[in-house]
């Protein structure tokens, strides 16, 4: 679902369903991660709402959310990850 930015076309599903946030993929990822990476504004807002933490580190090749969305040019995902408090400054230490 965060992976491939599918939002809009179960937003039904988004609305009700009770997310474990702590949850990872087999690569390590956190939902956020992978929401942040894929460009996906709607999916980062309501794990962000969720109460999903910005400044998860994790052990996959990007380490942050805020990480995987500059990777990929996402500039809007990440001025949103600072707005909500993600630490420009914050080093994975899986690097």
């Amino acid at each position: 679902m965060c992976r491939f930015s599918l939002y809009h076309l179960l937003r039904d599903w988004w609305d009700r369903e009770d997310l474990d946030l702590s949850q990872t993929n087999d690569n390590h990822q956190t939902l956020l991660e992978l929401a942040a990476h894929s460009g996906s504004r709607e999916i980062c807002e309501v794990l962000l709402r969720r109460g999903m933490q910005v400044d998860i580190l994790s052990s996959s090749s990007y380490g942050s959310p805020l990480a995987a969305a500059a990777s990929r040019g996402h500039e809007e995902i990440v001025k949103l990850l600072i707005d909500n408090g993600a630490d420009p400054n914050l080093l994975s230490p899986y690097k």
